[in-house]
């Protein structure tokens, strides 16, 4: 055992002093690895955090933590209906103010907007998902009151409405400019009214500026005859941890306080964006691993030309009487001191690239101005240090190395030691 120790002991010493000789080789080969790595770093931080920035983003301005429904509601909220209703909104709120969580009430509904020419550029109509706000309570669940551009938020009883800002602009809306609202009340009944611009908004959410028609719940409540009924209650938690196990006594509660309704999370109400999210990811992990073979192979063509070109050193190691076990394992220390250093070199760049990206990010807005590109992000990219990764970069560069170093390794040495003493 102690014999065997020490020949290891010398074919790593033997694969090292190898990779001091070879210096420009090894850098070569390293840099290669490095680069892919530094790669797979800086994309995978910048993914996972634009993802858990989405998730805030969601949370924060569109869905809250979980939100009560009707029943019926969910499968018909493409139609945003509002004869699906929560009918006893006060008693839910107070028994989930009894329990210290936080909630807001909210009328949604799709309701046509209509514009005319003078004052705005031309006149049109666009469907919307407007909504009902109780603004006192509506703060505790979203973080809208400090996202204002300009203007104010509408003051209850006030035919007044704010609008997102993506929306403003492709209207050409300013403050005082007013907005015909035409959509059904709960009874089915059509139902016009006029309401003032007060306030356009800007958030970090794509989906809330190009879309938001906020006016007061009380307005809403009178024109739709919703009689005290709203469309749907939204809860904000603490933290975003294991929403199930938070839910868990939520549902519980609704079933006995109100069986008519249902609780869902912020996972269900956004579905659709997760979706397309994990879709992007896999998207984006498909070029990386393409980035990763590239430098993968350019390791195997570099490992294969060294052996090529070390046959003679080859012959002479087994001519001195080693085995092709000791001369595969003495290539396969170089190739893993190659990968170490390649993995070492690539997290050292990749925390310089994340260390900015992380403060700073990058700001897309003069590249997609007002356009959504899928996640909930308006215009800043940042990433998060994402530490398990930084781990498997070492362990990837340094297994990946010496795997790779196999097959050529096992290639040489099927050539016969007269024929590897012979090369030139």
């Amino acid at each position: 055992m102690a014999k065997a120790k020490l020949r290891m002991g010398y074919l790593f010493s033997f694969a090292v002093k190898n990779l001091m000789r070879y210096k420009k080789r090894t850098l070569i080969t390293a840099s290669a690895i490095a680069y892919g790595l530094l790669m797979f770093l800086l994309i995978d931080g910048m993914l996972t955090g634009a993802d858990k920035e989405s998730e805030r983003n969601l949370i924060w301005y569109e869905t809250g933590s979980a939100r009560i429904y009707n029943k019926e509601y969910w499968e018909n909220r493409e139609n945003v209906p509002v004869k699906y209703t929560i009918d006893n909104p006060d008693e839910i709120m107070k028994a989930l103010d009894d329990r210290n969580i936080k909630a807001a009430p909210r009328i949604t509904f799709g309701a046509e907007m209509i514009i005319y020419e003078d004052p705005y550029p031309e006149s049109g109509n666009k469907f919307v998902r407007a909504v009902g706000v109780d603004l006192d309570k509506d703060s505790q669940v979203f973080q809208l009151q400090d996202k204002l551009d300009e203007g104010r938020f509408p003051k209850a009883g006030e035919f007044e409405v704010v609008i997102g800002s993506w929306l403003a602009k492709d209207l050409g809306a300013e403050l005082g400019y007013p907005i015909t609202v035409s959509t059904r009340s709960k009874n089915g009944f059509i139902q016009t009214f006029d309401v003032e611009i007060v306030g356009i908004l800007t958030t970090p959410n794509p989906i809330v500026n190009k879309s938001t028609l906020m006016m007061p719940i009380d307005i809403v409540d009178e024109m739709l005859l919703m009689e005290g009924s709203v469309t749907e209650i939204n809860m904000a938690f603490s933290e975003i941890g294991d929403i199930d196990k938070q839910l868990a006594p939520i549902q519980k509660l609704i079933a006995d306080v109100s069986p008519s309704n249902e609780v869902l999370s912020w996972k269900i109400l956004g579905a659709d964006y997760l979706a397309i999210a994990s879709a992007k990811r896999e998207g984006t992990s498909s070029i990386i691993g393409l980035v990763f073979l590239i430098a993968l192979i350019g390791i195997s063509n570099t490992m294969l030309m060294s052996l090529f070109e070390r046959r003679r050193e080859i012959g002479t190691m087994r001519a001195l009487g080693m085995t092709d076990f000791e001369v595969m394992i003495s290539f396969l220390f170089e190739a893993g001191g190659i990968g170490l250093l390649g993995g070492i070199l690539g997290v050292i760049l990749g925390i310089g690239a994340n260390f900015y990206m992380v403060n700073y990010g990058i700001d897309f807005t003069s590249l997609i101005g007002d356009m959504d590109i899928g996640y909930r992000i308006a215009t800043v990219f940042k990433s998060i240090w994402v530490i398990p990764s930084y781990f498997l970069s070492v362990l990837m560069g340094f297994g990946l190395s010496v795997l790779i170093a196999i097959l050529p390794t096992r290639k040489a040495l099927k050539v016969s030691i007269t024929e590897c003493l012979r090369a030139e």
